[in-house]
């Protein structure tokens, strides 16, 4: 029996299918990750926005309210969507409030602080509003705390901003 030439270089064996099969995977693979981010942007993006601090808070803001164990957590929303309330004031405590006492009328910590162009604007809108107010420790008022001032409708949820921002 002959003996089996190795030494004959015949070249690299044929591809079948590979180049085509991983172009249509990458493809796959692009048309997937594109796609997910255009149903992220277009219905998850407005379901839930960025939880606030009264630190981070800002006055115009629509925000959506979820109370647990007495304590009161923001959720920026969208204006232009249905939400639960407005910032309408944000500022430091300092000396505007003297005690814990004070908190229990939102209304006339937030009505005494603000301009009262905003007030009579919110008092002649048309909407009747329930009034709140946030702070992070009630029961340790310190002048350099944030207070938080919100509005939102007395029969419901907000459909659109109740002061202009800015």
């Amino acid at each position: 029996m002959p003996a089996l030439d190795v030494s004959e270089d015949r070249g690299p064996a044929p591809r079948r299918g590979l180049d085509t099969g991983v172009k249509v995977a990458v493809a796959a693979l692009v048309v997937a990750a594109v796609a997910f981010f255009v149903v992220l942007a277009a219905g998850g993006g407005d379901e839930k926005g960025e939880s606030l601090t009264p630190q981070t808070a800002q006055a115009g803001q629509c925000v959506d309210l979820t109370e647990q164990a007495g304590r009161i957590d923001l959720t920026a929303a969208g204006c232009s969507r249905p939400h639960d309330a407005e910032i309408v004031l944000t500022t430091a405590v300092g000396e505007a409030i003297a005690g814990p006492a004070e908190l229990d009328d939102a209304e006339g910590v937030c009505t005494g602080l603000m301009d009262p162009a905003d007030v009579a604007r919110l008092a002649d809108g048309g909407t009747d509003v329930d009034w709140g107010l946030l702070i992070d420790e009630p029961s340790n008022i310190d002048p350099t705390d944030r207070l938080v001032c919100y509005v939102r409708a007395a029969d419901g949820r907000l459909d659109e901003r109740l002061l202009d921002a800015g």
